[in-house]
């Protein structure tokens, strides 16, 4: 399980400053997810981070980075592989404080829709720029000079 979720990763503070410098960020009432592309696309990375002013005690933050990251494993072992269509995005997880007040499962949902609508939003953007190039071929194929 380490081993799987090592390749799905973030590890350097300036992998996780870069992402977050970009501003582009999806959220809910429990969790902001920060998200950059880039260029290779082996795996999506995923960094977690749990402030220190929400949550005091280390032995809490990395209670609650396990269970973030016990839900991204399970994402990652579905059947029907929801992360390749996102396998070029990194991703920087901050909880808010209400994280703390939900249960695990109610986290887990949350932290699922959140992934999923960024799938969707995804999806529907390069459909949409897919779509535009296919008009502008067609507008140019139909002028003969």
């Amino acid at each position: 399980m380490k081993q799987l979720w090592n390749n799905y990763r973030l590890r350097k503070t300036q992998e996780f400053q870069e992402i977050i410098k970009k501003r582009r960020k999806i959220f809910n009432n429990q969790l902001i997810i920060f998200y950059s592309e880039k260029k290779d696309k082996e795996n999506c990375r995923f960094g977690i981070s749990i402030p220190k002013k929400i949550v005091k005690k280390a032995v809490h933050r990395n209670k609650y980075k396990r269970q973030i990251k016990s839900v991204l494993i399970s994402i990652i072992k579905e059947k029907n592989k929801p992360l390749r269509r996102i396998s070029n995005w990194d991703f920087v997880l901050v909880i808010k404080e209400s994280f703390i007040k939900e249960s695990f499962q109610k986290n887990k949902e949350d932290l699922k829709k959140l992934l999923n609508f960024f799938i969707w939003k995804n999806n529907n953007n390069q459909n949409r720029s897919n779509f535009k190039n296919s008009n502008e071929k067609i507008k140019r194929n139909e002028n003969p000079e």
